[in-house]
């Protein structure tokens, strides 16, 4: 099992293809089981599309933080997740 965790913060653009580029590399690593995705209380559309991305991705799973909290914690959320 493995899990891939990735703080996001104002990412709206990025979101989609990362996810494309992470499909592929499930197809190719089976291992790979979830990639958890940590919104650092983004402002912009980022939680948007990576809820209507949940529908294609399975896999993903969404941390949505109340307030913004910095790279190194949105990580250690995902981690602790």
């Amino acid at each position: 099992m493995l899990t891939v965790v990735i703080p996001v913060y104002n990412e709206a653009p990025n979101i989609a293809p990362l996810l494309a580029e992470l499909a592929v590399v499930k197809d190719i690593l089976p291992e790979l089981t979830e990639v958890i995705m940590v919104d650092d209380h983004s402002d912009d559309e980022t939680l948007a599309i990576l809820k209507n991305a949940k529908s294609l991705y399975p896999w993903l799973k969404i941390l949505t933080l109340s307030a913004r909290t910095g790279k190194s914690t949105a990580q250690w959320h995902g981690v602790r997740e």
